[in-house]
């Protein structure tokens, strides 16, 4: 299993039952907006970049220093919009504080808080808010062992 699947698997696990009553958490890239599952946070990878290190190439353990991009997507509903980002905002500083400096989580894997966007739409009578929270997980694998963090 790549590394990027096992930060993901992690933190889908680290927040399940930690974002709140009746919040969902799944890990998933993509995921259709249904409102009857909301509150919902997904878990995704966005994007990847690799460095090798070749100081330690001499030692003949060559590897790659990674910055993995992690995005926590969140959806709540609510008639009343202040109330639905209220929400939002509950939900996301409970992940912040989960993954802040949280080592446990993938051991030897640093999660930084990058950015957060926030947003609202309209759907009837009801107000659908979400937020991106990015994460930078810095890690190292093996050149040639993608699925081994070292």
């Amino acid at each position: 299993m790549h590394a990027r699947q096992q930060i993901r698997d992690a933190v889908v696990t680290a927040l399940t039952g930690n974002v709140g009553v009746g919040v969902s958490v799944i890990g998933s890239r993509t995921w259709i907006l249904q409102t009857d599952e909301l509150p919902l946070v997904g878990v995704y990878t966005a994007s990847e970049a690799s460095t090798v290190e070749d100081e330690l190439a001499a030692m003949g353990a060559p590897t790659l220093a990674r910055t993995l991009e992690l995005v926590c997507e969140v959806a709540v509903i609510g008639v009343d919009g202040e109330a639905s980002a209220n929400q939002l905002d509950d939900i996301s500083e409970l992940i912040e504080d989960e993954m802040a400096g949280n080592r446990n989580i993938v051991g030897v894997v640093d999660i930084l808080p990058v950015s957060n966007e926030v947003e609202q739409l309209q759907e009837g009578d009801r107000i659908i808010s979400r937020g991106l929270i990015t994460f930078d997980c810095l890690y190292r694998t093996a050149v040639g062992a993608s699925g081994v963090i070292v």
